[in-house]
């Protein structure tokens, strides 16, 4: 496995299947046969690789676990597994690591960027047109990033709401696909930065052609065979906001999600439908309601009432003893 790929074509699960061999050369245990405290053993040193955290050791597991089959060595006898559940546990328990979570690119950041933008410029016109989409349809990178083609946008007749067709997502894997519709709310808004894009880019609606083409940085130009990789929009998202003075390590391809859900949940739209808006199958949503003060403020207020109730029905019965008297 060592050699079969290049550096720059190796998956995640190659790269920890290689740092695991090469752990178990350096202590002496074989690589055909893991045991379990071999593998206590890797997973302990990737926590320190991770500066303490046990938040992937799952993945690294599954990776393990992986090449064992494929290489048809045997993996763990079950015994051993039980006492590997025991060790990760203790390793979970252990992380008190704060989980990182990526800045959510607000309505408030996308306006500033706009403004500050360079409009001239085709790389920078099309970095807020895909961010401004992805926030206002609560897209993931991959979504707006997956080859989406003019044939996949289906504009209403005055072209005030499009909806966005995608066959394939990470929460849909067969079937129909699924859509999404999002409506023009101002000049800003993801539907009338779209329409303005289709318009000036001469894209014809039942065309196969990209929509969000890649962008060339040496000839200074699309290439519009191809479609904008994930790994350039997250460059897009860092430069721009770097642009207005923020933290470009803070923000990833994953913002402008993230950023969509925040705006509604503090527009006061229901978990439920924020929840089915953004295609989220488990309640993962929840990470996007960051006002923490107004949840222990609604959560207060609302035991607060529960006295209030409790005294008037105390009055209610007192009354209603005298009456019987």
């Amino acid at each position: 496995m060592t050699g079969a790929s290049s550096t720059k074509h190796r998956t995640g699960q190659e790269r920890t299947v290689e740092i695991y061999l090469d752990l178990g050369r350096e202590s002496g245990f074989s690589e055909h046969a893991p045991t379990s405290l071999s593998v206590a053993g890797f997973l302990a040193d990737h926590i320190v690789r991770q500066e303490g955290s046990a938040k992937t050791i799952g993945a690294v597991l599954s990776a393990i676990k992986r090449y064992c089959v494929l290489s048809d060595y045997s993996y763990l006898s079950e015994h051993e597994k039980l006492l590997l559940v025991d060790l990760v546990r203790e390793l979970e328990l252990k992380d008190t690591k704060a989980k990182r979570q990526v800045r959510p690119l607000t309505r408030f950041i996308l306006d500033a960027i706009y403004f500050k933008g360079d409009r001239s410029c085709g790389r920078e016109r099309m970095a807020i047109v895909i961010m401004t989409v992805a926030h206002d349809a609560m897209l993931r990178s991959g979504e707006i990033c997956g080859e989406l083609r003019a044939i996949d946008f289906s504009w209403n007749k005055n072209r005030r709401s499009v909806t966005i067709h995608f066959l394939r997502t990470k929460t849909h894997r067969k079937g129909g696909g699924v859509s999404v519709t999002i409506y023009d709310y101002g000049k800003r808004s993801g539907c009338a930065l779209l329409r303005r894009w289709f318009r000036d880019q001469n894209i014809r609606d039942s065309s196969t052609e990209y929509v969000f083409p890649q962008w060339d940085n040496r000839q200074q130009a699309f290439v519009h065979d191809k479609c904008i990789s994930t790994d350039q929009m997250r460059k897009m998202i860092k430069s721009a906001v770097k642009s207005i003075g923020l933290e470009a390590r803070e923000f990833s391809g994953h913002s402008c999600r993230a950023g969509g859900a925040t705006d509604a949940f503090n527009a006061g739209v229901p978990y439920a439908t924020v929840k089915k808006f953004g295609r989220w199958r488990t309640d993962t949503v929840l990470i996007y309601y960051r006002d923490e003060e107004e949840v222990a403020t609604r959560v207060s207020a609302a035991f607060g009432s529960f006295r209030v109730k409790a005294s008037k029905r105390r009055h209610h019965v007192s009354k209603l003893k005298l009456a019987e008297q």
